[in-house]
């Protein structure tokens, strides 16, 4: 009987040794030692926002460069002054001045990298003319020049967001 208890006992630790270690059993086989690094980030949602203007139909890029940003931004925005009424009051650059003739347009849209992204700065020029009394007969005619940064971007592998600029379009404007 004692002989029992003591069997007894020692298989019912044996038991819970087993139960309490690490392994597992049957030992796992389809596990690695080797650490797995994630190489995809997951896809979010892009919902671009209404605009009364026709996108730019731009090609999803392979991989995403400082070029592929400056095209897009610039052509975005391209798109969206096409539409928009661009008078001399959009401007503090021009206002109180009395302008004769008046021009705006773009000219480049260079950018910086960002960690995953790239911020675009889209670049104008706006342009007048004033006539100015100089005396009781004589009339002068000033030419002003401008530059100015017209939008601001920023560009991802995903998408193409407007975050400020002349006019009220702000937001992700177009998905690729």
């Amino acid at each position: 009987m004692r002989r029992r208890r003591l069997l007894a006992g020692i298989g019912s630790t044996i038991s819970l040794a087993g139960c309490l270690s690490s392994e597992p059993y049957p030992p796992d086989t389809t596990s690695s030692n080797t650490t797995q690094t994630a190489t995809e980030t997951p896809t979010e949602a892009c919902a671009a926002i209404a605009t009364g203007f026709e996108k730019p139909a731009l090609p999803k890029p392979e991989s995403l460069s400082a070029e592929v940003a400056e095209q897009a931004g610039y052509e975005v925005e391209r798109a969206y002054q096409e539409t928009l009424d661009v008078s001399p009051a959009n401007f503090s650059e021009v206002r109180g001045h009395r302008e004769n003739s008046f021009d705006y347009r773009l000219l480049e849209a260079p950018s910086t990298e960002l960690q995953s992204s790239y911020q675009v700065e889209v670049l104008g020029l706006v342009s007048w003319t004033e006539d100015r009394k100089v005396g009781n007969e004589t009339t002068e005619t000033i030419h002003y020049d401008r530059p100015l940064r017209v939008a601001l971007y920023e560009v991802t592998e995903r998408r193409v967001q407007r975050r400020s600029g002349i006019g009220d379009l702000a937001g992700t404007v177009l998905c690729w």
